[in-house]
């Protein structure tokens, strides 16, 4: 498996437009018959996979009350999930019930997802009223492009592999990290890179896949991580992970913290500095958070239940801080306490795929990669700091992008990495076709004033 690739949830039938253009098949010859408490083992199942298996039998079956039943628990066990909301709504129409359809998709309307329901007959009994041509029209409204972002920079091409940025302040440059090289680069305003960081054998840095700076302190943080893909690391030290700290300034290796081998292979590829110059890492692959300390890492979060925390940020004061799951959406820590707490969040958001996330002028800024279109959108927080109340889109859809992945704040701008070239590699780290890997594109979305 390639420990690179994002962890989306999915159906082998989902996207239903794409899924529905042909008519469900009939049940596998010879299958068992299903038991007669199957809705309430159905209500009770806490197995995401098993439930999306099932799924796949009831809809080859057609039995669309089961089918219903199954998608519902689903969303409840992944509430941000559009992609199984939407199917949630086909159950509902196949069944001829109007108002739970209408309803499942006036939600997805408002959180942002641009399926092209015009185009999945299953909603067919849903179609010929105004509210249906009202959801047809803002679905296609979420698809188009919007916003006033640009494409700041181009990068040189090449198997490079760039996957994490930072600003530095002092000299008003972004800093580009390449998981190929293991390089901290300084980016011209050409988009030259000027390396300002180098493994060698004293700092022993893997691959780069997230920097953070303390601009107050002099301090470059990177996560690093030794997988297939990085150039120099040794094949007994895949798997490994840990953060390094570096002079901003100067690129001056000052000491690193590296997690123990415990079986587990790791990816560190979040990371934050709260106000006090605390610094908070993020394991994609073991769902575990981490504060540095010294030259060890200490747990703060290890939640099974989660799926792959990606996006950490703290709060200006330095009270909270907010971390994603790709498929769960926000959690948050009262660093006061110590205490994590749910995220409160208004019907008409969705947080599903957040990749990364910032604090920026009292809200989060957050990069949706696993939300249909691809948006960078301001997240309203509420007045205590535990709820998101809005969801305001930044940039949506731009021509430009491929894959938005991770970036840098620079004052009331975001810096993003808008095309990742990781799908270009296979699972061993080999590039796929070097002619194709095109050069790593900087978006620049301008900050306004939350609405």
């Amino acid at each position: 498996m390639n420990r690179f690739r994002p962890l989306l949830l999915c159906l082998a039938l989902l996207p239903a437009a794409a899924a529905a253009q042909v008519p469900a098949a009939a049940a596998p010859a010879g299958a068992a018959p299903l038991p007669a408490d199957i809705a309430e083992q159905i209500a009770r199942s806490n197995g995401v996979p098993s439930l999306l298996a099932l799924g796949q039998r009831l809809n080859a079956e057609r039995n669309w009350p089961l089918y219903e039943a199954t998608m519902k628990r689903i969303s409840e066990l992944r509430p941000h999930a559009g992609n199984i909301r939407l199917e949630l709504a086909a159950a509902h129409a196949l069944q001829d019930d109007k108002p739970a359809g209408y309803d499942t998709l006036l939600q997805l309307r408002d959180q942002g997802w641009g399926f092209d329901i015009a185009a999945d007959p299953r909603l067919a009994s849903l179609h010929g009223t105004p509210l249906w041509s009202f959801l047809v029209d803002g679905f296609k409204s979420n698809r188009a492009a919007a916003g006033s972002g640009r494409v700041a920079h181009e990068l040189p091409a090449g198997d490079l592999l760039v996957e994490a940025l930072a600003w530095d302040p002092a000299r008003k440059r972004l800093l580009a990290g390449s998981v190929r090289s293991g390089e901290v680069s300084l980016v011209g305003d050409d988009g030259s890179l000027s390396p300002l960081v180098r493994p060698d054998a004293d700092n022993g840095l893997w691959g780069v896949f997230e920097l953070a700076v303390d601009p107050a302190r002099d301090r470059l943080y990177a996560a690093s991580a030794a997988i297939p893909h990085v150039r120099h690391a040794r094949g007994e030290d895949y798997g490994r992970a840990g953060v390094w700290t570096f002079e901003l300034s100067s690129g001056r290796y000052l000491a690193r913290a590296v997690l123990p081998r415990d079986g587990r292979n790791r990816l560190l590829s979040g990371l934050a500095v709260a106000p006090d110059g605390s610094v908070y890492a993020a394991d994609s692959q073991t769902r575990q958070l981490f504060r540095l300390e010294g030259d060890a890492l200490r747990v703060v979060v290890d939640n099974p239940r989660l799926t792959s925390i990606r996006g950490v940020a703290v709060s200006a004061d330095g009270r909270r801080l907010y971390f994603s799951d790709i498929e769960l959406g926000l959690f948050g820590i009262d660093l006061s306490t110590g205490r994590p707490f749910d995220v409160k969040v208004a019907r008409s958001v969705s947080l599903f795929g957040i990749e990364s996330l910032y604090w920026h002028a009292g809200n989060l800024i957050a990069v949706q990669n696993g939300l249909r279109p691809n948006r960078i959108v301001r997240l309203v927080v509420a007045a205590d700091g535990m709820g998101v109340t809005a969801a305001q889109p930044v940039d949506v859809a731009q021509a430009a992008w491929g894959q938005p992945t991770r970036g840098a704040l620079a004052g009331d701008k975001l810096y993003v990495i808008a095309n990742s070239q990781k799908g270009g590699y296979t699972g061993l780290g080999i590039p796929k076709d070097l002619a194709k890997l095109e050069r790593i594109r900087i978006w620049e979305s301008p900050l306004a004033a939350p609405n």
